[in-house]
């Protein structure tokens, strides 16, 4: 939005190509000190919509199940819509138009949050400012990031208590940065907080779930609100005496119910990110120390399947007490992410084609490949193909988070259309009719016949039938061995309570709307 007031749009596909190369081209056309973007898989976003709350331009992130039920709601009040490129409504239309159904942007945000079955966080242009709204139970992260005047960072930097006391010495006797250097001179707001340090932003904390704040450029200030700070920060800076200056005006306060995805730290967070002060790199590597001191398999070496198995293994390597190697590398220059394409053939062709085994590391050796997750099981077993034919002589994997049961109802960041797209649920249905067969012999003959499993009992690690599931998915995906997390370690490597993450697609529990 330039300093008129004029929003400028402009939406790409970048399912073959790199967000850089569609953007770079057009960045001089982009005026003024303030916008908003997101990278939408399915959705042409932003929407920029004209109301009696004024001109706003929208983006949102999450799933909206009762979509149709919205849409149909909305018509029904003579309200149109105009994006319809994929063959039915826009939810981020959706959105935007039942937040006008609000007298403020406060009162439409709450709207959606309470209408909407499923999640939804967004972030919203208008003249005054921006908006930020994290979903209602915090299913996804927003991150706040400030840029101070002469470069300040909020949050000491270096993990020690030493490096903080010295970084704090030099901000102040109290612990704040003079109001003369420390003024803050932009705030921003992300999903993932990896995308402030090379825009000379510093994390400074999270919206809780719920919450919708606003930033605007009356809103400046040498210090944010005590409890918009990251952890680290809270724990370092005088809390007592902090004071806020109107940095984020509240629209609406934070609830108390958080549900954050657990799987953000095991597969979709960037490694240098964080969630609820939570680094996505050092869950993993304890998760890997965790399995591998757990772990009696003899191995030589550990590798992982890049990316998002990488820190896993180095943790593992650790725990276990053996070297990591890159028996497979990553090549990315002409493939993009192998998730991206909506096709299932040209997603396999292209995980394939990225990943190129070394076959002098996999010769002769018994291996540990570390992976986030078996989710239909056919990459992997294509993966441990290729190591087999590349001279492995025994391919034991570890997943890093538990089987996953159920499709996410919550988040719109797989293209599982179904849970019987599930390897696991697979083996479930096929185990399920074998039981209920065997119960309607033994009826016939006259016995009691025996009543099957509950979906429980897949879930459950200790019990003999999640077990014989392991060992099936084992046999058909060609391991030599398989070990996954179990929920209980997961959670304990995350480092929140239970009740704070969502891990339905673990073991179905989480609020449902």
């Amino acid at each position: 939005m330039n300093e008129q007031g004029i929003i400028k749009r402009t939406i790409h596909r970048i399912e073959n190509s790199y967000f850089r190369n569609k953007f770079e081209d057009e960045l001089n056309e982009f005026t003024g000190n303030k916008g908003i973007g997101v990278i939408s898989d399915n959705d042409p976003q932003p929407i920029v919509l004209r109301s009696h709350l004024g001109t706003f331009a929208i983006v949102t992130v999450g799933k909206i199940n009762n979509l149709e039920e919205l849409g149909n709601e909305l018509i029904s009040k003579g309200i149109n819509f105009s994006e319809l490129s994929t063959g039915q409504v826009n939810p981020t239309e959706v959105v935007g138009h039942l937040i006008t159904l609000g007298q403020t942007f406060a009162e439409g945000i709450l709207l959606v949050q309470e209408k909407i079955r499923g999640s939804c966080s967004m972030l919203i242009l208008t003249q005054e400012g921006m908006i930020a709204a994290r979903d209602r139970y915090g299913r996804t992260p927003i991150a706040i990031g400030i840029r101070r005047k002469n470069g300040h960072s909020p949050i000491p930097s270096g993990d020690s208590k030493a490096s903080s006391e010295t970084s704090f010495a030099e901000s102040g006797a109290d612990g704040t940065v003079p109001a003369s250097e420390g003024e803050i001179t932009a705030i921003a707001f992300a999903s993932e907080s990896c995308s402030f340090p090379n825009l000379d932003f510093q994390l400074a904390g999270f919206l809780g779930p719920g919450e919708a704040v606003q930033a605007s450029s009356s809103c400046r200030a040498t210090s944010i609100d005590v409890k918009y700070q990251s952890a680290e920060y809270q724990e370092l800076s005088y809390s007592d005496d902090f004071e806020w200056r109107g940095s984020l005006k509240m629209l609406l306060p934070p609830r108390e119910k958080l549900q954050i995805c657990a799987f953000l730290w095991v597969y979709y967070g960037f490694p240098t990110s964080a969630y609820e002060g939570i680094n996505v790199e050092e869950v993993r590597f304890r998760n890997g120390v965790k399995m591998g001191r757990e772990d009696d398999v003899e191995v030589d070496t550990v590798c992982s399947i890049p990316d998002s198995g990488t820190g896993m293994a180095m943790g593992y390597a650790v725990g276990k007490g053996v070297p990591y190697r890159q028996a497979v590398a990553k090549y990315t220059p002409t493939w993009p992410r192998s998730f991206m394409p909506t096709d299932i053939e040209r997603r396999a062709l292209v995980a394939r084609m990225k990943l190129l085994p070394n076959t002098d590391v996999l010769k002769g050796a018994r291996l540990v490949c570390c992976d986030d997750s078996i989710v239909r099981g056919t990459q992997m077993k294509k993966n441990a193909d290729v190591f087999f034919r590349n001279g492995a002589k025994e391919i034991h994997v570890r997943i890093s988070c538990p089987p996953l049961v159920y499709k996410c109802p919550f988040l719109n960041f797989t293209t599982t259309r179904t849970d019987m797209e599930l390897i696991t649920r697979r083996y479930i249905h096929a185990r399920m009719q074998e039981l209920q067969k065997t119960g309607q012999d033994d009826r016939a003959q006259g016995n009691s016949g025996k009543l099957g499993p509950d979906l429980c009992q897949f879930i459950d690690h200790t019990t003999p039938e999640y077990r014989q599931m392991v060992e099936n998915i084992r046999k058909e995906m060609n391991f030599t061995s398989l070990k996954f997390n179990n929920i209980e370690g997961l959670i304990s490597s995350i480092g929140l309570p239970k009740e704070s993450l969502c891990t339905y697609c673990f073991d179905g529990s989480g609020c449902r709307d």
